[in-house]
């Protein structure tokens, strides 16, 4: 399919063949025999020095856990542009690091009016960065194009306006590969509801995929499969809780008709580990970087430890291999 894209291109454009791509848009890659690694050292050390922080002490964790931030903080204020530039460089930065998508997305809701406090939250970033200059994401050679997808939500996050957060991420083989973390447009009124708004994000997103890997010539002939927390949270009708199910309808409408078309499944599982980087859930270090290996994210020159290593469950035991996913019964 590449071959006569560039064949096509080169009939109708002058264009050069410079083998293949080692650097796009400040992404790094390194192409191999038995894989691909992207990443933005160059990127990150390029933020870090702009922002004077090459020479701060390294921290573990991109954000403290459960900090909560708030819009009417007291403190004294900062320079809004140099905010919303440190913001914006880390943005993008997200493309290859999942592992700082809810931190960056936290404190990207206070660039308007920023404080010392966002600043230091901020800054903290960095450090967690500065010690993690050469990670970045190890897509190993497969046959594997499976689409599979985790979704989670928190409930009434934002202090400001009690709205939750929802978190996604798919996986096509062993590694992710797209990911969000973004503050509901509603306010929920139960777990469950917010919930209902999470997994209908992720489903409508599955679709898109669905699409998409269908134009490339890698159709899903299988239903594809959305994991969720499973404490007691089905999408079925509860006996005593029906007055909390109306209060999503076209949630509720919208998800019986994908998955009685098969675009779908939704199966419980136990707090999706890929979920908790993208919601921010208490992790301490050593948790996160188990976490960080199961989506993927290794470091430059230790991808084959990445791929092959046992990650690490909430609880600290050892579970199963990285390039294998949990079972959905």
């Amino acid at each position: 399919m590449f071959g006569e894209f560039k064949e096509v291109m080169t009939k109708e454009f002058e264009m050069t063949d410079i083998g293949l791509m080692a650097y796009y848009l400040g992404i790094e890659v390194n192409q191999r025999e038995d894989g691909s690694f992207i990443s933005q050292a160059g990127y990150t050390r390029e933020i870090l020095k702009k922002f004077r922080m090459d020479n701060s002490k390294s921290i573990n964790t991109p954000v403290e856990c459960g900090v909560k931030l708030s819009k009417h903080d007291e403190e004294e204020k900062v320079d809004p542009t140099f905010f919303k530039s440190l913001v914006g460089n880390l943005r993008y930065l997200t493309c290859t690091r999942p592992d700082i998508l809810y931190a960056v997305g936290l404190v990207s809701h206070y660039m308007e009016d920023p404080t010392t406090t966002h600043l230091k939250i901020a800054k903290r970033i960095l450090r967690y960065i500065k010690g993690t200059i050469d990670f970045g994401l190890f897509y190993s050679t497969s046959n594997h194009f499976k689409l599979e997808g985790y979704s989670d939500s928190d409930w009434g996050g934002d202090i400001d306006d009690r709205k939750s957060t929802t978190g996604f991420v798919f996986f096509m083989g062993d590694t992710a590969f797209t990911w969000m973390s973004k503050k509901q447009p509603i306010v929920t009124l139960s777990t469950c509801e917010a919930e209902y708004v999470a997994v209908t994000s992720c489903v409508c997103h599955a679709v898109w995929l669905r699409n998409l890997l269908n134009e490339l010539s890698l159709p899903q002939e299988e239903a594809t499969k959305i994991r969720r927390p499973s404490p007691g949270q089905t999408f079925r009708s509860i006996p005593g809780q029906a007055s909390k199910l109306l209060l999503c309808p076209a949630f509720r409408l919208f998800l019986g008709q994908t998955f009685r078309s098969r675009l779908g499944q939704t199966s419980r599982l136990l707090l999706c580990q890929a979920c908790r980087l993208l919601l921010g859930h208490k992790s301490p270090d050593r948790v996160l970087r188990g976490i960080a290996r199961r989506i993927g994210l290794a470091e430059r020159g230790q991808e084959d430890v990445a791929e092959g290593g046992d990650h690490v469950h909430a609880s600290g035991n050892a579970q199963e291999p990285v390039n294998s996913l949990p079972s959905c019964d």
